[in-house]
């Protein structure tokens, strides 16, 4: 006669009335759970001649007995079954003390398997505790643990513990379940490309711009036929002049990249912006965005001077070179050429003349400095004198700049007058000899003089550069056209003494040059 029972879970613990119906098996009280120690003189069961059905081992752990039994599904056989179940259950417990039974399922195959459920039957007079999983379901008195896929070749296991109140058999079946599911992989793949451009971030014209381009594969999935191109804006090319880019990448698996250097140059100053782009043969693409600002110092020169110098007067040529642009000017340098028949008398900031030109090593100069240099200068003739300056630095166009100082000569007389003959007596004659010398730097021209005599004289005779006559108390000497710098012209004048006293021989000179007349008296002692 058969039993029913129901399956309920309580706070945790599990407590279990079976259908009774499986094969019976004795056991009686014995305390203890049943471990998985290693068996000790198993017996197995008789095997039936075509494979199929359980197996039992007993062996002794500790002292205890236990019973192994094992079952292969879905066939029953070893062969053929994917798998292999296989219970512990101890061969006596003891009335009102726990005990613990459990399942080891074993995956027999190399390949996963689906949908692995394990059932427990157990009979009435067992009352469940505690299962380790706890089942899926419990429902018309069977438990039901499903352990969804089994791997390849692994096993997990169940246990259960409970007691029984009563003397008597507690019989346990199990039996195992699964789905055999052919699986086969589909790998779905995300192609992705990166592409990443780097420009050297500001230079000047006379630099080089160095660009990167690095493409990579950002995705899973292996990407052909991968190619950058770039069109570089005007003004920005290569060395040899190209300005449409093209770069055959090739073949990119997952996580590789590619890095090409590309040499560039900037033909102006600007800002410089553009994009470039990466394709593949799968349709994925890419761009990249960089740009570089190219900047350049430019210099300006100006000098200023004096507009007029008069011989043998130093005159100061002053230069100041200035950077106007927005880069710095490295080694800048100012040349001024030295004409014939000018001398260099000193210089500041550091000139120094060498092979007929002063040189001023600047140095750098940032965007908006600026720096003034002199030079003294004395000219040996007259006339104009232009100084030309040429400024240059690195990566920058010269500036150039001249000015002028007119250089000009002054006449300058000196006029003399010595008589020769002091003190004289009366009724001799007394020469005076008259000079007129140009101690200027230009010529003293249109030179007229006279003398004026006292009374007691009496002009006798005159000779020299020009004609002397005389007129009552007045000598008059030829006009003299000209008289070179440094040049001098004399005259003697005979006096006759008529009588005793301190006389005075005034004369007077006029020229071009002298807005007043130029005097000198000579005294002369008669007796």
């Amino acid at each position: 006669m058969k039993s029913r029972t129901v399956y309920t879970i309580m706070s945790g613990v599990v407590a279990a009335t079976f259908l009774a119906g499986c094969a019976q098996q004795q056991q009686h009280a014995h305390t203890g759970a049943a471990e998985k120690p290693a068996p000790a003189k198993a017996a197995p069961a008789p095997a039936r001649a075509d494979g199929y059905g359980p197996s039992y081992t007993t062996y002794e752990a500790d002292g205890s007995k236990f019973i192994r039994g094992s079952m292969a599904f879905p066939s029953g056989k070893l062969d053929g079954s994917g798998l292999l179940l296989e219970k512990v259950v101890p061969a006596e417990a003891m009335v009102g003390a726990p005990f613990t039974y459990r399942y080891e399922v074993k995956n027999l195959t190399a390949y996963p398997l689906h949908q692995v459920m394990v059932t427990d039957r157990v009979t009435q007079n067992f009352s469940a505790s505690s299962a380790d999983p706890k089942p899926s379901t419990v429902n018309g008195g069977l438990a039901t643990w499903s352990l969804d896929t089994l791997e390849a070749n692994a096993t997990k296991v169940i246990t259960v513990t409970g007691m029984s109140s009563e003397e008597g058999t507690v019989t346990t079946c199990g039996w195992a379940t699964y789905s055999p599911i052919l699986c086969e992989p589909i790998k779905i793949l995300k192609p992705g490309l990166e592409l990443v451009k780097k420009l050297t971030p500001e230079g000047t014209p006379c630099d080089p711009i160095n660009m990167t381009l690095t493409v990579r594969n950002s995705g899973s999935s292996t990407l052909h036929d991968v190619a950058i191109t770039d069109n570089l804006p005007s003004g920005l090319a290569t060395a040899d002049g190209k300005t449409a880019l093209s770069f055959p990448v090739g073949v990119l698996k997952p996580g590789e990249s590619k890095e090409i250097p590309v040499a560039l140059k900037a033909a102006r100053t600007g800002k410089y912006d553009n994009i470039a782009k990466a394709t593949s043969r799968e349709g994925v693409k890419a761009e990249a965005n960089a740009s570089t600002v190219i900047r350049q110092g430019q210099l300006q020169i100006t000098c200023t001077a004096p507009a007029e110098r008069y011989l043998g007067r130093s005159a100061d040529f002053c230069f100041k070179v200035s950077n106007t642009g927005d880069a710095a000017s490295a080694e800048s340098t100012i040349e001024v050429a030295v004409p014939a028949g000018l001398t260099v008398q000193s210089t500041t900031g550091g000139g120094a003349l060498a092979a007929g030109k002063l040189v001023w090593r600047v140095g750098t100069l940032a965007p908006g400095a600026s720096k003034e240099v002199c030079a003294t200068v004395v000219s040996a003739a007259a006339g104009q004198v232009t100084l030309n300056a040429t400024a240059t630095g690195t990566c920058v166009a010269p500036a150039s700049t001249s000015c002028q100082t007119t250089y000009r000569g002054i006449a300058a007389v000196l006029l003399e007058v010595v008589d020769v003959n002091d003190p004289i007596e009366v009724g001799a004659n007394e020469v005076y000899e008259v000079i007129v010398t140009n101690q200027g730097t230009a010529p003293l021209t249109n030179v007229k003089m006279s003398s004026k005599l006292e009374a007691g004289q009496q002009f006798v005779s005159g000779a020299g550069e020009t004609a002397v006559s005389g007129s009552g108390d007045t000598v008059s000497y030829g006009t003299v056209a000209s008289i070179a710098p440094k040049a001098k012209v004399t005259w003697k004048v005979t006096i006759k003494a008529l009588k005793a006293g301190d006389v005075r021989f005034t004369t007077i000179l006029n020229s071009d040059q002298t807005d007043r007349s130029v005097e000198e008296t000579e005294s002369t002692h008669q007796y």
